[in-house]
């Protein structure tokens, strides 16, 4: 768990975020896990090498026996969840906003994409679209021919692309204009149209590939409220661009979406966690940590934060 990389940020775990927001809760309220399979032993190993690492400046604490029983709690983890959370058994915690990644945390990337593209390349072969190469083996084909257009500004040695909306525009217009025959303006216009459908094939195959506890555990953080009696703020901070509200069953749960395209950096950029910080510091939930704070100063911002906020990364492996 990582959202700044500051002294002011507490909880920088590496792991699975579920028994965290657990032990945060005053009661140790229990949380089901994001995916069944996880190995508890590797979690707790984890756990503890970094809260000896990383957290040498929480002044004791968490000790031993708060590691313990912790350890217990997860160990435990068979027993049955109680996720039906109403406002007069929600628990209370120090915890604010809940910020999720999504590729690959909330649900599986590579059968989410690969029915997407299935779909676009149906709707291209409907439309008598000749294909030599599918869209998306294109699309790595131009970004290793111009990296840098599709990267962050001043990235001197691009390893993936930031603007995956224009590349895989990008690479429906060069095979509309080099083997369709297609004008520039006639391919922009279909590009526009294709990439919809791939939007919209995108989102539809989520709900059937999301890690097996998500609805679970977004429930149950929902029904949490906050030590000043309100409830936690749930966010997606992703480096795709999937979009949370564009899924019936994921809608409900989420306050704010922030995606490395509109910020122009990926992750681990700190600007991307900024900009997720400054969409969340808008709402009223938030407004007595961000009262005195100057939210167009980077500094003041990021000093404003700790372990009010916990961010989930890269669960699924």
């Amino acid at each position: 768990l990582k959202l700044l990389n500051n002294k002011k940020t507490n909880l920088a775990m590496k792991g699975a975020a579920w028994p965290m927001l657990a032990i945060l809760s005053s009661s140790f309220y229990r949380v089901p896990n994001l995916a069944s399979g996880f190995s508890s032993s590797t979690f707790v190993r984890k756990t503890r090498y970094n809260f000896r690492r990383k957290n040498s400046n929480l002044d004791g604490e968490w000790s031993e026996k708060d590691l313990a029983r912790w350890e217990k709690m997860y160990g435990d983890g068979k027993q049955v969840w109680n996720t039906e959370v109403t406002s007069s058994n929600s628990p209370r915690c120090q915890v604010r906003v809940v910020s999720f990644d999504l590729d690959n945390t909330l649900w599986k990337t590579g059968p989410t994409i690969q029915a997407a593209n299935d779909e676009l390349a149906a709707y291209l072969d409907g439309k008598g679209i000749v294909q030599p190469e599918r869209v998306e083996k294109v699309m790595g084909q131009i970004f290793k021919e111009n990296p840098s257009k599709y990267a962050a500004p001043n990235d001197s040695n691009p390893k993936s692309p930031v603007q995956l909306t224009l590349l895989r525009k990008d690479a429906l217009k060069k095979i509309l204009t080099e083997h369709n025959e297609l004008d520039k303006e006639q391919a922009i216009d279909f590009a526009d149209s294709a990439f919809g459908i791939w939007t919209e094939a995108r989102h539809k195959a989520i709900p059937d590939h999301l890690a097996s506890n998500a609805i679970e555990c977004l429930k149950v953080i929902r029904g949490m409220r906050s030590h000043s009696d309100q409830p936690l703020l749930i966010g997606a901070i992703t480096d795709g661009n999937s979009n949370p509200f564009l899924v019936p069953n994921l809608r409900k749960f989420f306050d704010f979406v922030v995606n490395a395209e509109s910020v122009g950096v990926s992750k681990p950029n700190k600007k991307v966690f900024l900009a997720a910080v400054k969409e969340a510091a808008a709402h009223p939930y938030l407004e007595d940590i961000f009262v005195d704070v100057d939210i167009t100063n980077d500094d003041e911002v990021e000093n404003a934060m700790g372990g009010w906020w916990v961010h989930v990364d890269d669960f699924i492996k």
